[in-house]
């Protein structure tokens, strides 16, 4: 092909396949089913979404490619209906479902199918009857309905918002909430942020609502991560890099304690200091000494999917320095947690001072439910 004058990238949705070595595709791609195709239980979810952080480490150097995303089912001889199938991966479904992979960073998502209609012969395989209604946005009959208007939202949101065609993991501060989770990710030219809450449990169809604390001066950059040699660490710590579950956290490193006797501290010279952290079923609670002085109790337990780069201590304000932080893990586990389950990321954060005016998305109220969960954005 290349011989024939052929220059458009190749690529594929063989996930971890052809990423490197003979028949390596220039732009690999990723083939996910979330839901699968039980469209006799159209109601039923998993509890949680992909975490699909950790797809970043398999093409470090490609974007974030879906070329092959769920956005319907088949239905076999004897199924459900296509009518099941559409329910199954209804609008709700890509609400939460297609955000999250831009949550993650993904710049390009194609969907199986947004129109499948008819099967003349059993092309596909012999496996569905003639119809190849899929359940899509577009049915079979040419119809359009919830579906087809979401991800016309959704594809509006990204042409208005062309900075995500850029963007690095941001740390954010976690909603009051608990039942809830964000994510964040901003534009390192711009300062463009994007903001994606939803229910920690996927299943979730409940109404909540919460406050966000928005730092419109936000930063990609962790000052001094945890591998950091101005980190002083007592005691015993795990340090771990490049493993399944660092895969979202700066760096792809994270180091946690998990016995009494352990503590970490910087001393710092600015007058305002950021913890950044994660959070996460196996997360616990710790202390946190800001000059001696106890400041605050912070807990890294949440359900559900784990919650990257979140804010888990801030101070500001502080006179001209030097001053130390240290971290005091665990002072306690979150029930229901095993024993020796306690994670805490030792990633530290400094700010300057910068002088801004109250937004009108500062503070914002925000609302999720499974059919409605939010993207927020501020410029």
């Amino acid at each position: 092909m290349r011989a024939d004058g052929i220059t458009v990238p190749l690529t594929g949705n063989n996930n971890s396949a052809y990423v490197s070595g003979t028949g390596a595709t220039q732009l690999p791609g990723f083939d996910r089913y979330p839901l699968g195709f039980d469209c006799s239980n159209p109601t039923v979810w998993p509890n949680q979404v992909p975490d699909e952080m950790g797809t970043h480490r398999v093409t470090p150097n490609s974007p974030l490619f879906f070329p092959e995303f769920q956005g319907g089912a088949f239905d076999p001889w004897g199924g459900a209906d296509y009518d099941k199938c559409q329910q199954l991966t209804n609008d709700q479904f890509e609400k939460v479902y297609y955000d999250n992979n831009i949550a993650a960073g993904s710049t390009m998502m194609n969907f199986y199918m947004t129109y499948g209609g008819t099967s003349w012969g059993f092309l596909p395989c012999t496996c569905v009857y003639s119809s190849y209604d899929y359940g899509s946005a577009i049915t079979e009959s040419r119809q359009i309905g919830t579906k087809f208007n979401q991800q016309k939202l959704i594809a509006q949101f990204l042409r208005a918002a062309t900075p995500l065609t850029k963007t690095d993991q941001l740390a954010v501060a976690p909603p009051d909430a608990n039942d809830l989770t964000v994510l964040g990710r901003a534009n390192p030219d711009n300062a463009f942020e994007l903001l994606t809450l939803r229910h920690a449990d996927t299943t979730s169809t409940a109404t909540s609502k919460t406050h966000l604390a928005l730092d419109l001066a936000g930063r990609t950059a962790i000052s001094n991560d945890d591998p950091s040699p101005a980190i002083t660490y007592s005691g015993e710590w795990t340090h771990a890099k490049a493993v399944d579950y660092t895969a979202g956290d700066f760096g792809d490193t994270e180091t946690f304690a998990s016995a009494a006797g352990a503590s970490a501290s910087m001393t710092f010279t600015t007058n305002a200091i950021r913890l950044v952290g994660a959070k996460s079923g196996n997360g616990g609670i710790a202390e946190i000494y800001l000059d001696g002085t106890k400041a605050a109790t912070i807990d890294t337990y949440a359900p559900g999917n784990k919650q990257y780069e979140q804010v888990l201590y801030r101070a500001s304000g502080l006179s001209s320095g030097p001053h130390t932080v240290k971290v005091v893990p665990p002072v306690r586990k979150t029930p229901p947690l095993p024993a020796l389950s306690c994670r805490w990321m030792a990633s530290t954060r400094t700010m300057r001072p910068r002088m801004t005016s109250t937004p009108p998305c500062r503070n914002n109220l925000a609302r999720a439910s499974r059919s409605a969960a939010a993207i927020h954005s501020c410029w």
